[in-house]
């Protein structure tokens, strides 16, 4: 992936639901050219990437997207989000622990599990059969897409030179960390910081979003 270029920046603007509420996560169906977008405030916003295209879209302008909202308790809120093509709809994990499916033509969410001690991330494998599971009390657990676990860990077991304050949800997504046959591998990344260092899309104030 070295040789990729950037090769044009569109900037559009969210209308977002409140004053205070910001753009969090974002996932892409790409079936469907569908972009999702998750905010603090606990809604999701659903964009047809067709709109990027006219000539409109390279002009600073609002984003037509679709709203919906998760209904959770007043002190819970979003911090994992992922696009499951598998059963088309998004998985969202909570920090109360809830794993939910959303499925955004249908305006449906179910909750399809629940962790001890919170989620920390979630993400798919490179071939999306399997799922990564990190709780906040640092046991990583890998599931099929029918909820089954395969096996569980614990983070404390990780060999040396893994640092475990770092951002788990990047290493576990990286595809050099997944083998075949569903295990996990966390590397050292600290020899890399200085390369990755580099701002990324999973927060933006103002419903600003670049593409």
């Amino acid at each position: 992936m070295n040789n990729l270029k950037l090769f044009s920046e569109v900037s559009q603007y969210v209308h977002l639901q409140s004053k205070d509420e910001v753009l969090t996560f974002s996932a892409l169906d790409v079936e469907r050219n569908r972009l999702f977008l998750a905010s603090s405030a606990n809604f999701v916003y659903t964009a047809h990437l067709s709109s990027f295209q006219n000539e409109g879209a390279w002009r600073r302008t609002s984003l037509l997207a679709e709203v919906d909202y998760i209904d959770l308790e007043v002190w819970d809120y979003i911090v994992s989000f992922d696009y499951v093509m598998e059963k088309e709809a998004l998985l969202l994990g909570t920090h109360s622990g809830l794993m939910l499916l959303h499925n955004v033509d249908g305006k449906i969410t179910k909750v399809v599990g629940q962790v001890e001690g919170g989620v920390r991330c979630i993400s798919p494998s490179p071939d999306g059969d399997l799922l990564c599971i990190v709780t906040g009390f640092e046991q990583m657990l890998v599931m099929t897409h029918d909820w089954d676990l395969l096996y569980e860990t614990s983070l404390s077991d990780l060999p040396d030179g893994v640092d475990k304050r770092r951002n788990l949800s990047n290493i576990i997504k990286s595809k050099r960390n997944w083998e075949q046959g569903g295990r996990v591998i966390l590397h050292d990344q600290n020899k890399r910081r200085d390369k990755q260092n580099k701002p990324n899309q999973k927060q933006s104030q103002a419903g600003e979003l670049k593409m």
